[in-house]
């Protein structure tokens, strides 16, 4: 885990997930942005997307979002080799048609434990869309 991951777990823990102040969310995005490899994007979009353990999770990545808490990798739905992936263990209940949450927890089927989300609901703090999947660009390998 690098230093701006670090951070980023202090501002969830601080702000719950909530908006930043303006003025904070546009410097910690534009942190963001400079600390991931821009010689990656590219690259991103044309790369197979696998696990740290090396688990195929997508065929190819379709933006790069940057939110208060982060960058993520979208995902379109029918990119995602489902066969390789399962909801985290514990985490079934946000299936539940109830759920009143904003994501399901996927994890590959290995021992990664890389977090996939599939986002059910729009969220304040990025542009991420309902029936799209996210991955941290720090939690996957690409096929370059």
């Amino acid at each position: 885990m690098n230093e701006v991951q670090k951070f980023t777990e202090i501002l969830a823990k601080h702000y719950g997930y909530k908006p930043l102040p303006q003025e904070l969310s546009n410097g910690i995005r534009e942190i963001y942005a400079n600390d991931f490899d821009e010689g990656l994007l590219d690259k991103t979009f044309h790369s197979k997307i696998y696990s740290t353990a090396g688990t195929l999770i997508a065929n190819k990545c379709s933006k790069i979002v940057i939110g208060d808490y982060g960058v993520y990798l979208e995902l379109d739905d029918e990119d995602i080799i489902k066969e390789n992936i399962k909801v985290k263990e514990g985490q079934e209940f946000r299936l539940n048609k109830d759920f009143k949450g904003k994501y399901h927890w996927y994890t590959p089927k290995d021992k990664s434990n890389t977090k996939l989300y599939y986002q059910t609901k729009g969220v304040s703090y990025a542009d991420y869309l309902p029936n799209k999947w996210y991955v941290s660009p720090y939690e996957i390998m690409l096929e370059i």
